[in-house]
Parts: C-alpha cells; structure tokens; sequence
C-alpha cells in the first residue's frame, strides 16, 4: 500500500496483480481518498478527476516500466 498526502486530500492505493492469460497480467489499481476542510468538500469534484487522471497516468508508466524490464 502507498499512502499520499497533499494538503487536505490524503490517498491510500493499492496495486494488485492478477494472471490473466499466459504470459500478461492484469493491474488493479484501488484509491481510497479523504478530504478535510470545507474548501476540499466544495473541490472535491474536481479533485476526483485529477487523482483519476493521475491514477491512469500511473498505470502506464508503470507498464511502460515492466516491459522494458
């Protein structure tokens, strides 16, 4: 598990790596988020879809990683 915090957002993810057919895997990636404060309220919505946007971003890089290992 990897935690992140920034400012009143804090993100807990998970990887999982599941088999799929011979010779790929598939990648779960699960985020719990939390915010406080009530500036983060109002923003969450916007705030959701740039962790989103960032949590793709992860999983790319982390397969461009893999395959060139």
């Amino acid at each position: 598990m990897l935690r992140s915090v920034q400012g009143g957002v804090r993100a807990d993810y998970a990887y999982e790596v599941h088999l799929h057919d011979e010779g790929t895997s598939r990648v779960t990636l699960t985020a719990d988020c939390q915010s406080t404060g009530v500036l983060w309220r109002v923003m969450w919505p916007l705030v959701r879809i740039a962790i989103r946007a960032s949590d793709a971003k992860q999983l790319r890089l982390l397969r461009a990683t893999l395959e060139d290992a």
